[in-house]
């Protein structure tokens, strides 16, 4: 629990008192009280233990629970503690749970008889405090009067994102409905308050001015790559998935993202994107508590073959086997393809492993039903999307060797990282219907709402603003190094054109080719 410092006269307005008690009254008060920080989840009190501390929400949402079921949500600027076991010190039959991560007061039993004897004007706000938890208790007994419906709009006239946010049964349970039906309402549009962009004025938002190419040899690159997921390496279940992945142009992705490439170095860079678009779509179809799991055997074996790990390898499922045979046949191509040096081999290798690394850090929450703060969403999203491992497949691009350039490396490194987040946001705007409809809430736009408590047409055009602050400052990088043509710079702007490629080739592939995201 994180103790963090905080204005004791933010409680005035908070609590509605500007008018009342003196300032002064409530600087004292506050060296009786304390704010505490807790992540979601976080358990702040047991049933069967004394409650000996009174508490106000400042920030987040906190859950009741009785028998570990869902009773009731504390909102912003409610009280929350059992009364009851408060006032007679008993045993609580109830269970205090962060929900969303929680900014909270704690005054405990014994300050709070020190307060009423020291400061004058407590008894006021002590009076006013226990009305609002007497309003808070009526309110809640009125909201459990209404159909699940109504009870839902009030929940979120409080807190926007609540239905993204309270895992399934918890939420079923609360508003006394099952399971399909809290899921059916997950996935329903515009729930939110507000207009959200529609996909066409999102299209207008997204475009950019440098035009997507096409690999000549695409056709050939995809039909390969195809047959070595389905025909030789068998990963692929039955037809009907395959069919599926087929459909949905996914082993076409890299033709548009590498269109200059030498054939056996696309072709090697399509196997790879058939593999991890396999990977990310057998977690999609996993039942949430196997997704960790999954991906805990593929990284554990990919390390200790790329000699990550000196571990003995796992044993493998035969579906597994299937799959990490397939990546070892892959490696040993690349070792051998030629003109890759070693240290492009080895940037190759730790972008692999991070990209699996992450997917199964996201696989985790999806199991959990939890969702990242932003934070470290910004951490492993970059890697599962594939967008930083796109940019820095690059480097096979290249019949010299950029990776050994420092200078060269350094120089590159903004606009590597402008396009990775590029591709990323766009990624998410794109991917946003299809995954809300499959109840699906692994996007930034997703994440505004829960953790800033916005609508969903807010979120959008947050997602946008960002989008648009990463492209302006990528169109600064490119006139930098376009305006003032330098022969040292050629290998720059060789990479300034392929790393176009890849953010001008995913929006193509993405809106134009692929059905992937078809809701």
């Amino acid at each position: 629990m994180k103790t963090i410092m905080w204005d004791p006269l933010s409680l005035k307005t908070l609590l509605g008192l500007k008018g009342g008690p003196k300032d002064a009254e409530f600087r004292k008060l506050g060296e009786f009280m304390e704010v505490f920080e807790l992540p979601v989840k976080s358990i702040i009190r047991e049933a069967g233990v004394v409650e000996t501390t009174s508490h106000l929400l400042l920030k987040g949402l906190v859950g009741m629970y009785f028998d570990r079921k869902l009773v009731r949500i504390y909102f912003p600027g409610d009280m929350f503690l059992d009364f009851e076991s408060y006032s007679q010190q008993i045993p609580s039959r109830y269970q205090l749970k962060v929900l969303v991560d929680a900014q909270f007061t704690s005054l405990s039993f014994e300050n709070e008889i020190k307060v009423l004897n020291e400061i004058s004007d407590f008894k006021e706000i002590s009076d006013h405090l226990k009305a609002r938890v007497r309003n808070s208790n009526e309110e809640w007994a009125a909201f459990s009067q209404l159909p699940h419906l109504d009870r839902l709009r009030a929940f979120e006239k409080k807190f926007p994102s609540l239905r993204l946010i309270i895992p399934v049964n918890d939420l079923a349970g609360l508003l006394g409905v099952g399971r399909s039906t809290i899921i059916k309402l997950r996935k329903e549009d515009g729930y939110l308050a507000g207009k959200a962009k529609s996909d066409a004025e999102l299209l207008k938002e997204i475009t950019y001015p440098f035009n997507p190419l096409k690999h000549p040899q695409k056709k050939k690159l995809e039909a390969l790559s195809l047959d070595w997921g389905y025909e030789l390496h068998s990963f692929f279940v039955d037809l009907k998935e395959f069919s599926r992945f087929k459909n949905n142009q996914q082993a076409s992705l890299s033709s548009f993202l590498y269109p200059e490439i030498d054939f056996h170095k696309g072709l090697w860079i399509s196997k790879l994107f058939v593999w991890l678009f396999y990977l990310d779509d057998k977690t999609d179809r996993l039942s949430a508590g196997s997704k960790k799991a999954f991906w805990v055997l593929i990284e554990d074996w990919i390390r200790v073959y790329l000699k990550e790990s000196k571990s003995n390898p796992p044993f493998l499922p035969s579906r597994v086997a299937a799959i990490v045979n397939a990546f070892q046949e892959l490696w040993n191509e690349l070792i051998h393809l030629d003109q890759v040096s070693e240290t492009q081999i080895e940037l190759i290798r730790t972008e692999i492993l991070d990209h699996i690394k992450s997917s199964r850090v996201e696989a985790g929450f999806r199991d959990n039903n939890t969702l990242p703060t932003i934070e470290e969403y910004l951490g492993f999203r970059p890697h599962t999307s594939g967008a930083k491992l796109a940019v820095s497949l690059s480097c096979l691009e290249f019949q010299v060797d950029e990776t050994v350039n420092a200078s060269f490396w350094e120089k590159t490194a903004e606009l590597r990282r402008l396009s990775t987040l590029l591709i990323l946001m766009d990624n998410d705007l794109f991917s946003f219907k299809k995954e809300q409809a499959a109840g699906d809430h692994m996007n930034y736009i997703a994440l505004l709402v829960k953790n800033e408590g916005i609508s969903l047409a807010e979120a959008k055009e947050k997602v946008l603003e960002i989008r648009r602050s990463y492209f302006d400052a990528f169109m600064e990088q490119n006139r930098k190094w376009m305006e003032d043509f330098n022969p040292e710079n050629h290998l720059i702007l060789q990479k300034l054109k392929y790393i176009k490629y890849k953010i001008s080739g995913t929006r193509h592939w993405s809106v134009e080719i692929s059905k992937r995201y078809d809701k």
